[in-house]
């Protein structure tokens, strides 16, 4: 906890605050952290950013987290937090990327493709990406859908 309260008594305007809210993630993510610790940051975080770039900045490196820590309800609020802060906002092309890695983190974790889905948020997010990124997250969906044999004729994939 002495980490957060250096972090926010050191706002330096030559530096991107969000950014030290990310190194904290990333390591809170390397280390096994008592749970305590890790709820108390994550709820200062999240709620720290109303800004879509500087809430996926942050967000991207505590996803890791929640999935080690099996923190579903988190990981269902920051989704919720994406697709109301876009919603409003909008994703720009640089934006992508962190909302690509996020979403390929998820694939990524889960075994079964319906837990996914089942999170709502997961399709909004889906639905406001586009181009090349959007095109890696269905790529992804595309190879578990395989993978688990959910897709036995390939035939039915239309390009």
């Amino acid at each position: 906890m002495e980490i957060l309260q250096l972090i926010e008594s050191s706002n330096d305007d030559s530096y991107d605050q969000c950014l030290n809210y990310r190194l904290l993630g990333f390591r809170l993510c390397e280390t096994k952290s008592e749970m305590g610790t890790v709820s108390a940051v994550v709820d200062k975080v999240i709620t720290e950013y109303e800004s879509i770039d500087e809430y996926l900045k942050v967000v991207d490196t505590y996803v890791d987290i929640f999935l080690q820590n099996h923190m579903d309800d988190q990981l269902k609020s920051i989704l919720e937090g994406i697709t109301n802060r876009a919603g409003t906002q909008g994703i720009s092309e640089d934006e992508l990327t962190n909302l690509q890695s996020i979403l390929v983190k998820l694939l990524s974790y889960y075994e079964v493709l319906e837990d996914i889905i089942a999170m709502t948020p997961f399709l909004k997010i889906l639905d406001l990406m586009y181009g090349s990124s959007q095109s890696v997250v269905n790529m992804q969906i595309l190879d578990m859908g395989i993978r688990c044999k959910f897709l036995m004729n390939l035939e039915v994939i239309y390009v």
